[in-house]
């Protein structure tokens, strides 16, 4: 059943904000995103660099590589970062923003993947670019100045999901696995068996129904083997994922 929403003071507003979630949207979307200013430039604090790498099909994917500039040379740990975005949509200038807050306040490396969405590329798509980003990060550590036994996989929302489906995948190909996972709120279960989703199908901004819609757009028809890797929660045996 469906709660009513009670709004804080002053957040009325957001009840006028519901958009449907489409091709157009989206696409509107990313196109804004992309010309708008990403604030990704080195500083007093943080040395900023970005650069194409491969990813599992031989096309190109940007990252960018923030690292503290004090005692730049001593080797860090490291956060390689999923943005969230219903994957659909490309990572706003609050996910950027907060890859800077990460390095400059944990002294780590981060590193921001600008993964493919699913408005082109569905699944698996994203989730191979995030694979692919890790094992290069992990196969690169020495070089980017990152203590290779400490490599943390992070994200938000649908970066989140991402970021222990990449968990999953290291483990079943044998390949280094993080020694920590960072999800901030993440969309985990495809399911959506969850009391949350069952009870705020009308929150403002986002609800249970944009979620039905969004996952119905990341999968499409996928029915292939790497289907489990899109939603962690249903994993049997959790000890795949980092304590």
């Amino acid at each position: 059943m469906a709660k009513k929403i009670r709004l804080a003071k002053g957040l009325n507003f957001l009840k006028i904000c519901k958009f449907p979630l489409n091709k157009f949207i989206c696409k509107t979307g990313n196109f804004i995103l992309t010309i708008l200013p990403k604030g990704m430039r080195s500083n007093k604090m943080l040395e900023i660099k970005k650069q194409t790498i491969k990813s599992f099909d031989g096309k190109d994917i940007k990252i960018y590589i923030v690292k503290p500039i004090v005692a730049k040379d001593k080797k860090r740990p490291c956060l390689v970062y999923f943005h969230g975005g219903a994957f659909m949509f490309k990572g706003a200038f609050v996910q950027y923003g907060n890859v800077k807050k990460y390095a400059s306040m944990a002294d780590m490396v981060s590193i921001y993947v600008d993964y493919r969405v699913a408005v082109n590329d569905k699944f698996p798509v994203p989730l191979q670019d995030c694979f692919s980003a890790y094992e290069w990060v992990v196969s690169n550590a020495d070089a980017l100045g990152v203590e290779e036994s400490k490599i943390i996989v992070g994200g938000d929302s649908a970066g989140g999901c991402l970021a222990a489906g990449v968990t999953m995948l290291a483990n079943d190909c044998e390949f280094q696995k993080p020694c920590a996972q960072f999800l901030v709120y993440p969309v985990l279960d495809k399911r959506m068996e969850t009391e949350s989703m069952r009870c705020f199908i009308n929150t403002p901004m986002w609800d249970a129904r944009l979620n039905k819609k969004m996952w119905q757009m990341y999968l499409g028809e996928y029915v292939g083997d790497m289907l489990k890797y899109a939603s962690p929660a249903e994993i049997d045996n959790y000890s795949v994922f980092p304590k």
